[in-house]
């Protein structure tokens, strides 16, 4: 049996022992200075040794205000006067590393006696990353309030907005020799069309969007906007671009990727002079082991201070003039990122640009391949001839207005089409005649959209279907829609968008062989 040899510790060396090997800071305070320190308080400050500590006043180690805006001297006459007054004081504090950094700690003072003699106990634990939970929280909070606000708009806005869009697309058609009219159609197609963005946007970053992932290549997409983003930018601005040569598929739209990227660099381009220079790369990167698509846009502009960096994601927060912008561009960029997986990351200080970092966990296997092939079946689809005057619709909308603008452009476009004011009376339409395909409003009064699809299957009348909704949030996920068996058209949508989403779900489904040819 082997025998072990204890060492015994003094009293005094087994405090010592305790006091040097403690994680939490500890130091000793007599006439407000600091008398004695343990290592995990040198390592905070990152002092090389005690000698570096001792002697000095918590102010004089710490930045010139504290996050109140009171001076750090006059901050710790208070606590120092309240440790004293109750024996004890908890409280919030920033410090100040030899290198000029700064870190959040929770400070405990407790007065001690020994003979005539006063002394502080001061304790420090860093709250770095309680602080970085507690933003995160608080963010998370405020587009949780936001998207309840928009949620509740964005169904009315919507149905609105269709009949705006639709017709303006109708009145260009027939206006093509009269520019100054098709001019002003085109100036309220755009109004529309930007209103209906800040809608997408104000779901998006609210994570209120229901709508499915798709898979891109990061790569490809940014290539192909490399040409946008230098006009963006002018040519008084050094623009660089370091790209992958392999596919980064990621999961997002290209509208996305396009969303994030124009955003960045657009507030790259506003953050420098004439002159400055913007770097864009688009590189694979392994981060623990897991396969990752870097995203990295760094300018060499003024720059931000630490305040602007950490709400720079909050909605509605900006830092341009009045007019210049919505404060929705990083808030919607900071959803789609964490949306897709991924984490953003802001490195800025005054005078010294900014760096954006978003990482994205690759796509791999057959979601990356189904991705590329894409775009071959919708040119097949394309090349297939169309008869729209053999193509029968039964249209369920109960927006009046939404309904009328649906009814012209599909009358228009040739088909045969009959609307219903709601799920009841599409019921009875498709009791009395046969239709190749079925276009229903999801959320009604009385019937829904599924549930009349539902009803249609149970009756043997069921032949393909198409949704559209203006709504963006739980309430379509409460139907119960399976978007893999009916597809989903969000409005608003133009009369075009609509007639390519009705021949894909007929190609799809394929009811009849004998229609649509």
């Amino acid at each position: 049996m082997m025998n072990v040899r204890r060492q015994t510790l003094s009293s005094a060396e087994w405090y010592q022992t305790l006091f040097d090997s403690c994680a939490d800071a500890i130091l000793v305070m007599e006439d407000n200075r600091f008398i004695d320190c343990n290592e995990a308080a040198c390592r905070m400050l990152g002092a090389d040794s005690k000698a570096d500590v001792l002697g000095t006043e918590p102010w004089e180690i710490s930045p010139e205000l504290q996050p109140d805006g009171t001076p750090s001297a006059e901050k710790q006459a208070e606590n120092l006067a309240i440790a004293m007054e109750r024996g004890t004081h908890r409280f919030d504090w920033k410090h100040r590393r030899l290198d000029g950094t700064t870190f959040p700690v929770e400070v405990v003072l407790t007065v001690l006696s020994r003979g005539s003699h006063t002394y502080l106990h001061a304790s420090w634990r860093d709250t770095s990353e309680r602080e970085q939970l507690e933003l995160e929280l608080r963010h998370s909070q405020k587009l949780d309030t936001v998207g309840k606000l928009v949620g509740g708009v964005a169904h009315d806005f919507n149905n609105q907005l269709l009949p705006i869009v639709g017709y303006s697309e109708l009145l260009q058609s027939e206006l093509k020799d009269s520019p100054q009219l098709l001019e002003y159609v085109d100036w309220i197609n755009k109004a529309a069309r930007h209103s209906a963005d800040l809608v997408k946007r104000l779901m998006a970053f609210s994570r209120k969007d229901t709508r499915e992932t798709e898979v891109s290549d990061l790569t490809a997409v940014v290539y192909q906007l490399s040409e946008m983003m230098h006009q963006l930018i002018g040519e008084d601005v050094v623009f660089s671009l370091e790209s992958s040569s392999a596919p980064l598929h990621v999961n997002l739209s290209q509208g996305d990727i396009e969303q994030i990227v124009l955003n960045l660099i657009s507030n790259a381009r506003d953050a420098i002079d004439s002159g400055g220079k913007i770097t864009l790369s688009v590189l694979p990167y392994d981060y623990d082991t897991e396969p990752e698509a870097l995203l990295t846009i760094q300018d060499n502009g003024c720059g931000m201070d630490r305040e602007t960096v950490e709400r720079v994601f909050e909605p509605f927060f900006t830092t341009k003039g009045l007019g210049s912008g919505t404060g929705l561009g990083l808030a919607s960029v900071y959803s789609l990122v964490k949306g897709a997986g991924g984490n953003i990351h802001v490195d800025s200080a005054p005078g010294a640009g900014t760096v954006v970092r978003i990482s994205l966990p690759l796509v791999q296997g057959k979601d990356a391949k189904d991705a590329g092939a894409q775009d071959t079946d919708e040119v097949s689809r394309a090349s297939r001839p169309r008869d729209a005057s053999k193509v029968r619709l039964l249209v369920v909308e109960d927006d009046i207005y939404a309904g009328a603008l649906l009814r012209t452009a599909l009358e228009e476009e040739g088909f045969q089409v009959t609307l219903a004011k709601d799920g009841l009376a599409g019921l009875r339409a498709a009791d009395s005649e046969t239709f190749d395909l079925l276009i229903s409003d999801v959320i009604m009064p009385d019937m829904s959209g599924p549930a009349l699809v539902r009803e249609l299957k149970a009756r043997g009348k069921f032949s393909c279907a198409l949704y559209m909704s203006g709504y963006a949030d739980g309430r379509l996920q409460a139907q119960n829609i399976d978007s893999g068996e009916t597809p989903l058209l969000r409005k608003p949508f133009t009369p075009s968008e609509l007639i390519d989403r009705i021949w894909q779900t007929l190609d799809d489904c394929e009811p009849d062989p004998d229609c649509c040819r």
